[in-house]
């Protein structure tokens, strides 16, 4: 009986946090997330924030893993962690703005590279200012791995 009250209590709580036009009403300046398919599921905006994350990230290791010229851009690096600023413009497109960290002649070669591998991508739904798109920046570190001594 008292995993069912539990349970009810659990369930009023998950529905009372799962209104999307509640959190809108209360600040429709917001701005939302770009958003892979499957995140608009997630309710609150800071799950959906999680879901982009994740997804871009596992995409990103996914083709990465694949490009052998990933141990030139790390060998190219002033130290063990490059980070690279991304941009998704107001169409959802994936574009490479700027490495930091990195000696300065390579940077245009490898801003090319990265915008190869951003083309592979699937496009997402744009961020969204007051219901239009509006282009995003953010930042990503790609971190040198530690050799295994084993």
């Amino acid at each position: 009986m008292r995993y069912i009250a539990f349970f009810s209590v659990f369930i009023l709580l998950a529905c009372s946090h799962a209104n999307p036009k509640k959190h809108e009403a209360k600040n429709p300046s917001h701005v939302q997330f770009p958003l892979y398919p499957g995140c608009e599921n997630y309710y609150t905006p800071e799950m959906q924030k999680w879901c982009f994350k994740k997804k871009f990230t596992d995409e990103l290791a996914r083709k990465l893993a694949t490009n052998d010229w990933k141990a030139d851009l790390l060998n190219s690096s002033t130290g063990d962690t490059i980070w690279l600023r991304i941009k998704i413009d107001t169409a959802g497109y994936f574009h490479a703005d700027s490495l930091l960290s990195v000696l300065p002649e390579q940077t245009g070669n490898f801003l090319q590279k990265f915008d190869s591998i951003f083309h592979l991508f699937p496009p997402v739904d744009p961020a969204l200012q007051k219901g239009l798109p509006v282009a995003v920046q953010f930042k990503v570190p790609i971190v040198r791995a530690k050799a295994d001594n084993h």
